[in-house]
């Protein structure tokens, strides 16, 4: 198992100029701003992944992702943590084990809004207990806890969560008339009730309902995302 002994990095700041095999600190020194990706996700014609570009509403920054299940993941992130920058591909992690020097890039760097970095992998739950990978995911581990970073694998997420997610993530952006309806929805919502009954006397659905579900999306207003959205789902005002 590697060690903080056994780590370096290799990172590409924003000026192009890499810096390769340091020691593991040099990497908490940087902000966004100053680091590119390590590598950018490759296009060609026989590639079994489909890459492209996700916009995370909390940073209003389009995202390199290189796969579908990466897509999905930047759509979880970008619902369920307070972020203010990401990275995808943010470094090279070299590390040493059984006396083997082996190298991996991490999916992405995350900066937390409370301060905190969210180093997180992504890998299809069927490949997660693949030697090769333990491996790469105990390096990520090791330089988290020495960094006072976190640590995350994420696979595929709950069928029932993503469709949620999916339907949500279609309001993440401020809608129409949101001053004149969302103050009105927050009240109406400091006591649990259904959608049905939140949208009652309102307004136009039409107007009021893109402004509820963008609330749910920003987390003002929470509900059970293991139960699949309907107008008959209790939502209430989040603590």
């Amino acid at each position: 198992m590697a060690t903080d002994d056994d780590l370096q990095i290799s990172v590409v700041l924003s000026s192009g100029e890499e810096i390769q095999r340091r020691e593991i600190s040099l990497i908490a020194k940087f902000e966004r701003t100053e680091l590119d990706l390590y590598r950018t996700p490759g296009v060609h014609r026989t590639q079994k992944h489909i890459p492209g570009f996700f916009w995370m509403s909390q940073v209003n920054e389009m995202v390199w992702y290189e796969s579908r299940l990466e897509m999905f993941i930047l759509k979880q992130l970008d619902f369920s943590q307070a972020i203010t920058a990401i990275l995808p591909q943010p470094f090279c992690l070299h590390f040493k084990d059984e006396g083997k020097r082996r190298r991996h890039i991490p999916d992405f760097l995350v900066w937390l809004a409370d301060g905190n970095r969210l180093l997180v992998n992504v890998k299809p739950r069927k490949y997660v207990s693949k030697p090769n990978n333990q491996r790469s995911f105990k390096a990520c581990e090791t330089l988290c806890e020495s960094l006072g970073w976190s640590y995350t694998t994420l696979s595929e997420p709950d069928p029932i969560f993503l469709a949620n997610l999916n339907w949500l993530a279609g309001y993440r952006r401020t809608p129409a008339h949101f001053t004149e309806y969302s103050i009105q929805l927050i009240e109406k919502a400091t006591e649990q009730q259904t959608i049905e009954n939140l949208l009652d006397g309102l307004g136009h659905a039409s107007l009021v309902r893109p402004i509820l579900f963008f609330l749910m999306w920003k987390r003002q207003l929470d509900f059970d995302t293991r139960s699949l959205l309907s107008n008959k789902s209790e939502v209430w005002l989040r603590a």
